[in-house]
């Protein structure tokens, strides 16, 4: 996760995860003038939910800072199987391309069933393989955590 902000003055610049605006990652970043960068690089299966960038004036004053600044964030990330679909839907494409989403709603000692669907794209005889991800999601923290990953492979007709 990369984090980046130019201001019109100094600037300081943090990234961190935000369950309910505060959590662990908090990274502050490096700067340098105008500019200011932070990274992190942590490992696979990284909490999914919000992250954040924080840019602010750099220095101690007691009047309000007047400036202007610009951000951005590049994130790399799993990419979604466009060919899969299930009948609960996935909330963080819901985030990206307006998908349905009716969670499967649990509670303790409880079962259910979601389907899901593939639509083979690509040559006759060629193969797929992929991992199918079963997540929570709290709309309290808006986050959530990877339950289960089944593998899967199939070959198209």
């Amino acid at each position: 996760m990369l984090g980046a902000a130019q201001g019109s003055r100094p600037i300081v610049l943090e990234l961190g995860f935000g369950a309910l605006g505060e959590g662990d990652p908090d990274v502050v970043g490096v700067s340098q003038g105008n500019d200011a960068s932070a990274f992190f690089d942590g490992p696979p299966g990284l909490s999914n939910g919000t992250w954040f960038l924080a840019p602010r004036c750099a220095g101690r004053s007691t009047r309000p800072p007047r400036g202007r600044r610009r951000s951005g964030m590049l994130a790399h990330m799993k990419a979604f199987d466009r060919n899969a679909d299930s009948t609960t839907g996935d909330w963080w494409r819901v985030l990206i391309d307006g998908s349905n989403y009716t969670p499967l709603q649990l509670g303790p000692g409880e079962s259910g069933t979601m389907t899901v669907t593939f639509t083979p794209q690509g040559a006759p005889n060629e193969r797929v393989r992929g991992v199918l991800y079963v997540d929570d999601f709290s709309f309290r923290t808006l986050s959530g955590n990877e339950e289960m990953a089944f593998p899967y492979s199939y070959r198209i007709k």
